[in-house]
C-alpha cells in the first residue's frame, strides 16, 4: 500500500512536466487565427535574437498564448491574436482564440470571439514541433 502512496504524486507530476516543455516563444509557419490549419510547424528561434520577428507563437505557462505577426521595419499590417491553451494529456493540446486584433497598415481592428480551434496532436522532431490537427 505504501508503494501506491508513493507513486501517485508521479502520475500527475509528469504531464506537467511535459506541458512546461512546450511554452516559450516559436516561430510558427501560420499564425493561430479563425482559419484553422491542419497543420502547423514550431521552430525554436535563433539563440541571439531579442525579438522574434515574422509569424511567432508564445505559449505562456499561465495557460494563455499569442500568435502574432511582426516585422522589423514598423511598416506592415501587424496582428496579434490571443487566447487560451490546455493540454488534453501529455500528447495533445488544445487552443482557444479570444482576441483577434490588427493595427497598422491595415487598420484598427478588434473582434473579441471564443472560437475553439481544436485538438492537435504533439509531434516532435529534430527540427521543432509539429501541431497536427485531431479533427
Amino acid at each position: 500500500m505504501k508503494k501506491a502512496f508513493i507513486l501517485l504524486p508521479f502520475l500527475f507530476v509528469v504531464p506537467v512536466l511535459f506541458a512546461q516543455e512546450l511554452a516559450g516563444t516559436w516561430r510558427i509557419d501560420h499564425l493561430l487565427d479563425l482559419e484553422r490549419k491542419t497543420e502547423y510547424r514550431l521552430t525554436a528561434p535563433d539563440s541571439n535574437e531579442h525579438h522574434v520577428y515574422g509569424n511567432r507563437l508564445e505559449i505562456h505557462s499561465d495557460g494563455t498564448f499569442v500568435s502574432a505577426y511582426s516585422a522589423w521595419c514598423g511598416n506592415d499590417c501587424f496582428i496579434t491574436n490571443t487566447g487560451v491553451y490546455e493540454y488534453v494529456d501529455e500528447i495533445h493540446i488544445r487552443f482557444t482564440l479570444k482576441d483577434l486584433r490588427t493595427y497598422k497598415e491595415c487598420g484598427e481592428k478588434h473582434l473579441e470571439v471564443k472560437h475553439d480551434l481544436g485538438v492537435f496532436y504533439i509531434q516532435r522532431d529534430s527540427t521543432g514541433v509539429k501541431l497536427i490537427s485531431e479533427q
